[in-house]
Formats: structure tokens, sequence, C-alpha cells
């Protein structure tokens, strides 16, 4: 009797989707999508609120301050996001950030779970194999952030992280954190793949797994703002950010430049990592990925991902110092012969 009421009240209650990636699993993709639906989402009865989006760059399309208030047990904002939801009344609500996926401590998810408590909550969460993600994730530092420390380095550093802290440890961010929290049954698990992807497309299924059928004035295409390299292109930007660091417009000119470069040649697939550096990584996670399949997809082989590492990719052909500095001789020679005095100097 105390379950089927439990279930009975729970069906009355607003459905919340919280989306928390994980990270490089398309969420600029999902974000930018739903926050461009707005009016198309509040005609079906569901709700992508504003209120908490951040506010800068690719910031303002997911809920970053929201998960950020999180960390700190900032009451204040999380009073505001549901004050925001309760006002308007929506029988489905959908919450996305990667960032909620630091959340490691069970403090931090408990206190969510409180204001999430008068809501029936599931959480969202795709996963991406280990070894493909850190070299997603080193294209994104290279590009966008500020190191330009080679990939060998920032795999070696991922890894201790990871012995440290089991920061690629799925089944410890699923099963021991979130679902520790919030309950095994309120975990939709979705792994990161297009032959595991509804109609091998991740936008539809995204919209699948929250129940939302699209409409007339839905659009389903999103602009793709983040950049892609090569691992050879990708290695040729990192070697000149590292010369000319903090000259924002020649670097964001060399982007642009190799992006063009990537668009009208055919684009080399991403073999930044090694066979020896994935078959490493995804040794340590192994059994992780296994007890994820069997608990969460009823896979009793354990195969989590079907995607394997193509061990027979070649490593890239990374460009000498003396062809960069060629290619810069028809962009500004001045330049090409500062890269040569800093690449000598080397």
């Amino acid at each position: 009797m105390e379950n089927f009421l439990s279930r009975l009240l729970g069906s009355r209650r607003p459905s919340l989707y919280l989306h928390i990636g994980l990270p490089k699993t398309g969420t600029s993709a999902i974000q930018g999508l739903l926050f461009d639906n707005t009016e198309a989402l509040d005609s079906s009865g569901y709700i992508y609120p504003r209120g908490t989006i951040g506010g800068d760059s690719d910031f303002a399309y997911a809920h970053h301050n929201l998960a950020r208030a999180a960390f700190e047990k900032d009451a204040q904002t999380w009073d505001n996001f549901q004050a925001e939801i309760n006002s308007l009344r929506k029988k489905k609500i959908l919450v996305s950030s990667e960032t909620f996926s630091n959340c490691r401590h069970i403090d931090q998810l408990e206190f969510i779970a409180q204001y999430l408590e008068p809501y029936n909550t599931k959480i969202v969460v795709y996963l991406r194999r280990q070894d493909d993600f850190l070299q997603a994730l080193y294209q994104t530092i290279i590009v966008y952030g500020d190191k330009t420390m080679p990939f060998d380095e920032f795999f070696q550093a991922k890894l201790e992280e990871h012995d440290s802290f089991r920061a690629m440890d799925y089944y410890f961010l699923v099963n021991d954190l979130f679902a520790s929290v919030f309950g095994k049954d309120r975990i939709i698990l979705k792994v990161y793949e297009k032959s595991q992807l509804h109609q091998r497309n991740l936008l539809k299924d995204f919209l699948k797994t929250v129940g939302f059928s699209t409409t007339q004035d839905f659009v389903l295409d999103v602009k793709n703002t983040n950049l892609s390299f090569d691992a050879r292109r990708l290695d040729t930007y990192r070697r000149l950010k590292k010369v000319f660091h903090g000259e924002a417009e020649f670097l964001k000119t060399a982007r642009r430049i190799i992006r063009d470069n990537n668009k009208r040649q055919e684009f080399l697939p991403n073999n930044i990592i090694s066979a020896e550096q994935s078959a490493l990584i995804m040794e340590r996670v192994r059994e992780s990925n296994e007890k994820l399949a069997r608990e969460y997809l009823g896979r009793s082989d354990g195969e989590l991902f079907s995607e394997s590492f193509d061990s027979a990719m070649a490593p890239a052909n990374t460009a000498s110092d003396e062809e960069i500095a060629g290619h810069l001789e028809d962009l500004d020679p001045a330049r090409a012969e500062r890269y040569r005095a800093a690449t000598r100097a080397d």
C-alpha cells in the first residue's frame, strides 16, 4: 500500500529532468536546443527556466549558476529557482548543466535533493567512452583554455587525478553519489554513441528521453559553435599558442584559418590518444563500466560502450616547426621570424 501511494503521489507531482552532462557529450547542443525552443516547449507544458541560467557566452544557455550554487549551498539562488518554476505551474521542468556532475560530495547532492523533493525528479546522464572523452577534453582546453601542454603530459595528469579521486569512474558518480541520494530508479543512463542514440541523433534522443514530441514550430537544427580540429592541426595550434600566448587577435585568426582548412579538406580521425594510452585508461575503468551496464542497462555481458578504439589508427603526423613557420610567412612574416627564434631557443 505504501509503495502504491508513493507512486500515485509521484505521478501527480510535476516531473523534473535534471540533465547533468557529462561534459563532452553534446551538452551545449542540448542546452542551445532547449533555450532556442522556449515557446514551443511552453506550449507543450514544459519549462526550461530562465532565471538561473548563466550570463556569459555559451553559459547563457545552461543552468551553471544553479549547479555552482549547490557547491556553496547558496539557498537564495535555489529559492529563486523554486519560486520561478512554481509560479509557472508547468507539468514538466527541464534543467541542464554538466557542472552538476562536479558535485562529488553527498552533502552537495542532499542540498539539491531538498529543493527537488516536491517534484518527480529524474537524473539524465550521458556517458562517453573514457579514452574518447580525454581526447575531446584535451581539444577543448587547447582551443579555448590557456594550457599548452602536449597530450602525453595532459594524459598523465588525468590518470593521476583518476587514481586519486576516481575522476573517470562512472559507477562511482552515478551509483555511489547520485543514486545514493536520489534513488537508483531515478537514474536515466544514456550512452553517447551514435549507434546507441535514438535515430542516431543526440537531440532526438534527449527529447525522447524527456517525453517531448516535436511540434511544427520546434526548431531541431542547432548550430554547433564548438571548434573541432584533427590531431595534426590541433598540435599546430597548440605550438602557435605556446609562442604567441596572450596575443588574442592573432590566435583568433589562427583558429579561423585552421577551422577553414578543416572544412576544405577531409577531416582526419581524432587520433590524439595512442593505443597504449587507450588500453591503460580503459583497463582502469573496466569494472566500473561493466557494473553500470549490468545494473542500469540490464546488459548481462557488461558491455557499456559498443564502439571501440581503433588500434590500427596511425599516430598523427605532426607538422615540423619549419612547416609552421612557412605557413606563417604568408600570414605575417614578422611572426614567422619570431616563431623560428622561439622554437630554436627551445
